[in-house]
């Protein structure tokens, strides 16, 4: 009897994975994008203005993931940072 060999996980080169997601800050759905030959993501919810990316950047030959967060501000001027809310 023949042994089947399981294939290992594989990525698309170039491929993009869309869907959504809870917004971590207003709770209502959220655009949630993968790039899955970097793993880098994106997410933005177009109800209160969060975004969130992580990007593969190179700085002097070495490779760094680099997060970027953008948080909606409210009339008075506080951050809104919803379950991100810092201790």
């Amino acid at each position: 009897m023949d042994k089947q060999l399981v294939p290992a996980p594989f990525r698309f080169a170039g491929s993009r994975v869309n869907s959504e997601r809870p917004c971590p800050v207003c709770g209502k759905q959220a655009e949630a994008d993968l790039t899955c030959d970097t793993n880098e993501q994106e997410i933005f919810c177009q109800h209160c203005g969060f975004l969130a990316t992580t990007e593969l950047v190179t700085v002097n030959g070495k490779e760094f993931w680099e997060e970027t967060k953008r948080f909606p501000v409210d009339a008075d001027g506080k951050v809104q940072r919803g379950k991100l809310q810092m201790l």
